[in-house]
């Protein structure tokens, strides 16, 4: 694994105590490679505030006080249409989110952000700020175009939660709250293919980036999620 640490001139405590520092973990990948499963796992795993760009938006599109809001309504048809949310707008509502678990003294686990160039040159140096660079990582999620389409296209969820179904799973049921099992408007077929477009032409160049700024490690997406996850974690304790 080639990655260069580096420590300040004064260690803070963290650097002192690995197992009391705040990360920053970013999970970078295609639509359908897992972020947000795993995202959640490590969120539990380490106590740390989980940011889900998906979510934080739909919450956002859902909230009837928005309504009225002419740039939210915009933004909320360009992500039904499966295109990705304008750059400028995503960023407000993550760095509003991430200083908010900042603030409440906590460590930051993120799964689909930062998606952009405009986004990674906001985020990176807030989370650098805050958390200090060697508790700053990115873990780029790798799996074959044609397995992300494969989980897509059987993905269901719970309507009502959000909780994901399994494949195989026979309940007409959400078995968390009991809400409607769905499959959502934006994996059909059509829809990924542009995602998959507008994720080679947007996101790609975030990984350069980060690259660049030695904090990408990349994992092999295609296991179990429970051994993706201990792999992070390895990774994650040779860079403490």
């Amino acid at each position: 694994m080639d990655r260069v640490i580096k420590y300040t001139l004064h260690p803070t405590p963290y650097t002192l105590y690995p197992m009391f520092r705040k990360l920053a973990i970013m999970f970078m990948g295609a639509p359908g490679a897992g972020k947000s499963s795993l995202a959640k796992m490590l969120s539990n795993q380490r106590d740390l505030g989980f940011v889900d760009t998906g979510e934080l938006i739909k919450r956002t599109f859902s909230d009837p006080k928005n309504v009225d809001n002419e740039a939210i309504q915009k933004a909320k048809q360009s992500y039904l249409s499966g295109e990705l949310v304008d750059p400028a707008f995503v960023v407000d509502l993550i760095l509003k989110e991430s200083q908010r678990i900042f603030e409440n003294g906590q460590g930051i686990v993120f799964s689909g952000s930062p998606r952009t160039i405009f986004e990674v040159e906001l985020l990176v140096p807030f989370l650098i700020k805050n958390y200090d660079q060697e508790n700053v990582h990115a873990f780029l999620l790798n799996v074959s175009e044609e397995e992300v389409i494969k989980r897509m296209s059987l993905r269901r969820v719970c309507n009502q939660c959000g909780v994901p179904v399994m494949p195989d799973e026979k309940s007409d049921g959400c078995l968390s709250c009991g809400g409607e099992i769905i499959t959502k408007s934006i994996d059909d077929p059509e829809k990924i293919t542009i995602r998959f477009r507008e994720y080679n032409e947007r996101t790609k160049p975030v990984i350069d980036y980060l690259k660049n700024a030695e904090l990408l490690t990349e994992i092999n997406a295609e296991p179990l999620p429970e051994e993706i996850l201990k792999e992070i974690s390895r990774a994650i304790d040779l860079f403490l």
